[in-house]
């Protein structure tokens, strides 16, 4: 659940000189924080040590582990700008940075079925070997997505004929035997995907859809 990535900090220009001429703060990617999971968080000076600096955010918390510190914000209404605080052991404030905090993109999904080739066409029907959905990030965000639920809907035409709410990523048995009874004229689409990940309790719908069959 780590970024791939580093936040510096630069000590600021209106930063108090005595504490701050050789303090870093700064970041590598536009002073950007993603809410739900630990955001690296580093600082180097020549002249105060580790244990002379604290570091605090306006809100989210920031911690410790392993001699690392990072920012964790868990709440997605914190969205906005953030400030962290350097202070040293008066608590005084000898510099500060104005992130971004933001919510992480939408995960993507894909279909995990039995015997399906690279690059299968979702269309297709592979109802017989389809087991369910998994979710996943791209290669800079590396940590787990959950598919909580999703839904399937029965199509004749443009007519509804079912909807089937499943919970968890994988279909089960009954609801699988169900769907193979449709014929040749019957579409079947997974849509209303609910994922969680990173320490954010509250669900994301996702609008990504699948037809498999």
């Amino acid at each position: 659940m780590i970024l791939k990535f580093t936040l510096v900090f630069w000590c600021l220009a209106f930063s108090i000189p005595v504490f701050c001429q050789d303090l870093v703060v700064a970041n590598t990617r536009m002073n950007i924080l993603y809410i739900g999971i630990e955001n690296p968080i580093s600082f180097a000076s020549k002249t105060l040590s580790e244990d002379k600096i604290k570091l605090t955010a306006q809100r989210g918390q920031i911690i410790k582990s392993q001699g690392k510190y990072y920012y964790l914000s868990c709440l997605n209404n914190q969205q906005g700008e953030l400030t962290i605080y350097a202070r040293n052991k008066q608590n005084k404030v000898i510099d500060s940075v104005i992130f971004r905090l933001l919510k992480l993109p939408d995960p993507k999904l894909r279909i995990i079925a039995k015997n399906m080739q690279e690059g299968a066409y979702m269309g297709d029907d592979i109802l017989q070997d389809f087991v369910g959905v998994a979710g996943y990030f791209s290669e800079d965000f590396e940590f787990p997505v959950s598919v909580i639920g999703y839904t399937i809907s029965i199509m004749n035409k443009d007519i509804l004929v079912k909807e089937i709410t499943i919970e968890g990523q994988r279909i089960p048995a009954d609801i699988k035997e169900e769907l193979s009874y449709f014929d040749k004229t019957f579409s079947i689409k997974l849509y209303r995907f609910m994922v969680r990940f990173g320490c954010v309790q509250e669900p994301r719908m996702l609008t990504q859809e699948f037809k498999i069959k």
